[in-house]
C-alpha cells in the first residue's frame, strides 16, 4: 500500500477526532515573506483552535493616509496605525472569512468554501518541531507549490492561513509564504479562547468583492487623470492571488428620472399628509453628474397633499473625482451657491436583501446622517455600475435607484423618498447640465444656518404676520 492510501486511511480515522477534539490549542507563527527585491519580511501571526472553529490572524503597521505626505526624499511618511488581518474557519458549515489582500477595498470580509487540498505524503521525511514528530507533505494551490510538515500527534485537520485537510496540525509552510510555528499550548490558557465572529454586515464573496473594488479602482484613476494628467502602473506581479481591474474612464451615460414626495404623521394631526410628488433627473458621466428638478404636473395629486410655504429649487454638480459638488439653489426667488466636499456616508451593506427594481437587481444600503437626524436607507444596483445617485448621495458599488430619508421624533415622523421611474443609457443629445461659475459661494455649514434663517423668518410671517411696531 502506497505512503499516499496510508496516509488517506490514516485521515479518515482522525477526522471525527479532529473535528470534535475535546482540546483547545493555541500557537504563534512566524511569517516570513519571501521578498526577491527586499529580502525576508517577518511576521508573528497566532493561531487558536476550539470548537470546531480556529482562527489565525496577525498585526501589522500602517501609514495612516490622513496623515500621510512624502519627504524630501520621496519617502512616504505619516502616522503609523496598527491594523489586523483575520482569517477564521467555521469547519461546522464548511467556510471561511478572511480580510480581503485586493487593492481598494476596504471595511470587508469575504466569505468562501473552505479549500480542500490535494496533498501528497512521504512517510520517510520526518523532522522535529517543538517536540512533535512531524511528516512532509507537499501541494499545488492556485498554480505555486507548498511543503509542509504536519504533527499527527496533533490530532487537528488544519493550520495557519487557508492551510487544512492533513491527519494532523501542519506546524510547517515552505512557499512564496513560509510559516513556521515556534509555540504551542493546549488547554488551560487565556489565549484558547476565539473572540472573534466575522461581522454579517461586511460579508461579501469573491465577485461582489472585486466588483467593488474596480468602482473603486476607477474612481482612483479619474482622480490621477484629472489632477496630474498622466497614468499609473501598480504592479502586483508578487502577489498570491492577482485581480485584474477594468479601466472605464470611458463610461456609459445615464438619465434617471425618480419621483419624490414626502409622507408626515403627526399625534396633533388626524390623517397623514403625503406632499405633492415632485420629479428630479440625475445625467451622470465619466464620474461626473447633474441633478435637477423637472417642471412636470402629475395629476394624481393626492387629496390629502399639502404644499409648503418654504418654496426651493436646487441644482446640483458633483464630480466624484474629487468629491466636490456645487448646488445652485432657489430660495422664494433668490438664487443662492453652495461649494464643497461630498459628505462622507458610512454605508453598511445589507448581505441578505434584495430586490429588482425596473428589471436591475438591487442591493439595500443604510446610514444615518452626523447628527443623526435622518435614518437613511437606499437600494443601489451593481448592474449599473457608477457610486452615484439623487442628491448628494454617492459611494456604493452601483447606481442608487430608490431612496428614504426618514426622520422621527417622539411626537411626529417625516419620510422623504425617491424612487426611480425611468432609466435611459447613452442618449444621443446627452450633456451634462453644467452650472454657471458664481462670484462667491457659501459652504455647506453656512448655507444651512442661513436657510434655517430663512425659513423661520418665512414660518413667522405666515403663522404670526408682519410686526408692525
Amino acid at each position: 500500500m502506497s505512503n499516499y492510501y496510508r496516509s488517506l486511511i490514516l485521515f479518515l480515522i482522525l477526522l471525527p477526532i479532529s473535528l470534535f477534539s475535546q482540546h483547545n490549542y493555541y500557537a504563534e507563527f512566524l511569517r516570513i515573506d519571501n521578498l526577491e527585491e527586499n529580502g525576508n519580511d517577518t511576521i508573528q501571526c497566532k493561531y487558536i483552535n476550539e470548537n470546531n472553529q480556529s482562527y489565525f490572524y496577525y498585526d501589522y503597521n500602517i501609514i495612516d493616509k490622513t496623515t500621510s505626505y512624502f519627504d524630501e526624499e520621496n519617502r512616504l511618511r505619516g502616522d503609523i496605525i496598527k491594523k489586523r488581518k483575520n482569517h477564521y474557519k467555521d469547519f461546522s458549515i464548511g467556510k471561511m472569512y478572511s480580510d480581503p489582500d485586493i487593492l481598494y477595498l476596504t471595511n470587508a470580509i469575504i466569505e468562501e468554501e473552505i479549500d480542500s487540498f490535494v496533498w501528497e505524503i512521504d512517510e520517510s521525511k520526518t523532522k522535529e518541531i517543538l517536540g512533535y514528530t512531524c511528516t512532509y507533505a507537499t501541494t499545488s494551490y492556485k498554480g505555486r507549490k507548498y511543503e509542509v510538515y504536519f504533527a499527527p500527534e496533533i490530532p487537528i485537520n488544519d493550520g495557519p492561513w487557508k492551510f487544512n485537510g492533513l491527519p494532523g496540525m501542519i506546524l510547517e509552510v515552505k512557499g512564496r509564504v513560509n510559516y513556521q510555528a515556534n509555540k504551542l499550548i493546549v488547554n488551560n490558557a487565556p489565549e484558547l479562547k476565539i473572540n472573534y465572529k466575522p461581522d454579517p454586515r461586511k460579508i461579501l464573496n469573491w465577485d461582489t468583492a472585486i466588483r467593488e473594488a474596480n468602482i473603486n479602482y476607477n474612481l482612483l484613476m479619474k482622480q490621477i487623470y484629472s489632477q496630474y494628467n498622466t497614468d499609473i502602473h501598480i504592479d502586483t506581479s508578487k502577489s498570491i492571488e492577482v485581480y485584474k481591474f477594468q479601466d472605464n474612464l470611458v463610461q456609459d451615460s445615464y438619465c434617471l428620472d425618480y419621483k419624490y414626495y414626502t409622507e408626515f404623521k403627526s399625534n396633533d394631526i388626524k390623517n397623514d399628509i403625503e406632499s405633492v410628488p415632485n420629479y428630479s433627473r440625475l445625467c451622470t458621466k465619466n464620474y461626473q453628474s447633474t441633478f435637477y428638478d423637472l417642471d412636470r404636473i402629475d395629476n394624481s395629486q393626492p387629496s390629502n397633499s399639502r404644499y409648503t410655504i418654504f418654496l426651493t429649487n436646487a441644482k446640483y454638480n458633483k464630480d466624484l473625482s474629487n468629491k466636490t459638488f456645487i448646488k445652485e439653489e432657489e430660495i422664494n426667488g433668490k438664487l443662492y451657491s453652495v461649494k464643497d466636499t461630498i459628505p462622507n456616508f458610512n454605508w453598511v451593506i445589507s448581505r441578505n436583501e434584495f430586490k429588482n427594481i425596473q428589471g436591475y437587481n438591487c442591493t439595500k444600503a443604510f446610514t444615518v446622517t452626523d447628527d443623526n437626524k435622518y435614518q437613511i436607507t437606499v437600494w443601489y444596483t451593481s448592474d449599473i455600475p457608477i457610486p452615484d445617485g439623487p442628491l448628494l448621495y454617492y459611494g456604493l458599488p452601483g447606481m442608487i435607484l430608490e431612496v428614504e430619508e426618514k426622520q422621527i421624533t417622539e411626537s411626529s415622523s417625516q419620510i422623504n423618498r425617491y424612487e426611480i421611474i425611468e432609466i435611459k443609457k447613452n442618449g444621443k443629445n446627452f450633456e451634462l447640465n453644467k452650472l454657471k461659475p458664481a462670484e462667491s459661494y457659501y459652504t455647506s455649514k453656512e448655507f444651512d444656518e442661513l436657510e434655517k434663517e430663512i425659513y423661520n423668518k418665512q414660518f413667522e410671517l405666515e403663522n404670526y404676520g408682519v410686526d408692525k411696531g
